[in-house]
């Protein structure tokens, strides 16, 4: 049985922790000279470095009782390898989600997807790293981030007048299953349908032929259009039925009438309906494009951009909300595909000392997606979404900027050296092919898509291929092709790793 409270198992986590970093080698030991020319302990500045380096809620607004997923990034900031060892979700009410994760190599990153059991609300989850301790780290401090849920709370009827007969209707949970609509690669739940019976518990139906009840007058309801409830006095019975678009916990308030009208009662129905919107939508569903979304984790980059007299301008810092989380533009999250994403973007931006209207969002694949703000979809490719907003009396022009492109090969220590590949540059101008090093002038707020046309440079000495691993400096991404507004000079590199 497990009694412990969360701060008292947070306590025990600490101090299970705590010794390891004193089982440390003192400074004036690491690295002291052995007899065979090596060394006595590993440096601690040569271990992994398993840090939690992001975490999200992707259930949005989660009834209590449902299970709840979570996306975690996971990365070792070490300079060494570091082996096999797991990754633990863990609530304060008892649930808990444990992932293997064969190891990570250094400056390697890893997207996890966790999920557990709502308790109650608030409730605290954390993500431990390495819970088992399985590999030796430079500092197990970083190793756990606490997120807070908060979901909807069973709902409770209010407190019965003095002297009056209350009874309260407690439904089953009602599971509705939603359909999904693709648009332009956006796919959307459209809702669900919900046609149930229920009939009246014993003690209800006891009260209506005990007081004489022949009619009720609705007093209360949270009833969203297209959705209708009945009660059936005679037939001892009520029927729910129509659509529902969200997750949602009815609270229904009547008063009991008799033959004269007279009031002799009241009940409170409550019904918990949630909505289960499938992993995939009907029918066929294709995969990603071949090498879109490596591992089924996609790629998302955001940009905000000001339609003007003198075209499409981008703009950066505006704030777009992604599952109810704040970042600011230009930015870039991974995500599971088929997972469900909700984005919001402020009705309107200061702009060139006036203000812009939000117009529609956008994408660099599909084009033209939907006007809706917010908007909920599906995550079916990697691609960059665009916040498109309306000035219709901001002219001014932007500067020149200069973006430089560089590539390196580095070794599985972290030494690296410059190295020359050929990239396409893809701008409003046209798509051109060059090596790198080489730099690109384009005006300030300008979209560019950089794409990796050799991918794999030959063999390492070591064994395994030098392949590419990643872009670094402006964009951080795995992904072979980005596309980012230039608002400012800077550094993109393309790095190779032995793999």
């Amino acid at each position: 049985m497990r009694t412990l409270s969360w701060s008292l198992r947070a306590l025990v986590l600490l101090a299970v922790l705590a010794p390891l970093s004193m089982l440390a080698p003192s400074p004036s030991s690491i690295g002291a000279p052995m007899g065979d020319g090596g060394t006595a302990q590993r440096n601690a500045a040569d271990l992994p470095d398993l840090v939690i380096t992001n975490a999200q809620l992707v259930t949005q607004n989660p009834p209590v009782g449902a299970t709840v997923f979570f996306l975690g990034e996971i990365q070792n900031r070490g300079k060494a390898d570091a082996g096999a060892f797991e990754v633990q979700l863990e609530g304060e009410i008892s649930n808990r989600d444990l992932q293997a994760v064969s190891g990570l190599a250094a400056d390697e990153k890893k997207n996890l997807f966790l999920k557990a059991t709502l308790g109650k609300t608030p409730e605290v989850f954390t993500i431990i790293v390495d819970p088992n301790n399985r590999v030796e780290e430079s500092d197990k401090s970083n190793n756990f981030l606490q997120l807070t849920v908060v979901g909807q709370a069973p709902p409770q009827p209010p407190p019965p007048p003095p002297g009056q007969d209350t009874f309260t209707w407690q439904w089953p949970d009602v599971s509705v299953t939603s359909g999904v609509i693709c648009i332009f690669g956006i796919c959307f739940p459209t809702g669900g349908s919900v046609n149930q019976v229920q009939t009246f518990p014993p003690d209800l139906s006891d009260g209506v032929s005990r007081l004489g009840v022949v009619s009720a007058q609705r007093t209360q309801s949270n009833l969203p259009e297209g959705l209708n409830f009945e009660l059936n006095i005679s037939g001892r019975s009520a029927t729910l039925n129509g659509t529902v678009a969200q997750n949602i916990n009815l609270q229904l308030g009547y008063d009991l009438l008799n033959s004269g009208g007279s009031k002799v009662g009241t009940l409170m129905v409550l019904i918990n309906i949630i909505l289960l919107t499938p992993g995939t939508p009907p029918g066929p569903t294709p995969p990603p494009p071949p090498g879109d979304c490596p591992g089924n984790i996609c790629t998302l980059s955001f940009e905000t951009l000001v339609q003007t007299s003198a075209g499409l301008q981008s703009v950066s810092g505006v704030p777009i909300h992604v599952n109810g989380v704040p970042r600011f533009t230009p930015f870039t999250i991974s995500l599971p595909f088929g997972a469900t994403i909700t984005i919001q973007a402020p009705p309107s931006v200061d702009y060139a000392g006036g203000t812009a209207s939000f117009k529609e969002w956008r994408s660099n694949v599909t084009g033209f997606i939907s006007t809706r703000n917010p908007l909920t979809g599906r995550v079916d490719r990697s691609e960059t979404i665009q916040a498109v907003y309306e000035s219709k009396s901001a002219t001014i022009p932007f500067p020149p900027v200069t973006l430089n492109v560089q590539s390196r090969k580095c070794t599985p220590q972290g030494a690296c050296i410059s190295t020359n590949v050929p990239i396409q540059v893809t701008t409003p101008s046209g798509a051109t092919n060059q090596t790198t090093p080489f730099s690109v002038s384009v005006m300030q707020g300008t979209s560019i898509t950089l794409a990796i046309l050799q991918s794999n440079l030959g063999p390492c000495a070591g064994g395994g291929d030098l392949k590419f691993d990643r872009w670094t400096g402006m964009v951080n991404s795995p992904s072979p092709h980005v596309t980012f507004a230039v608002n400012e000079n800077g550094t993109i590199t393309a790095e190779y790793r032995c793999k």
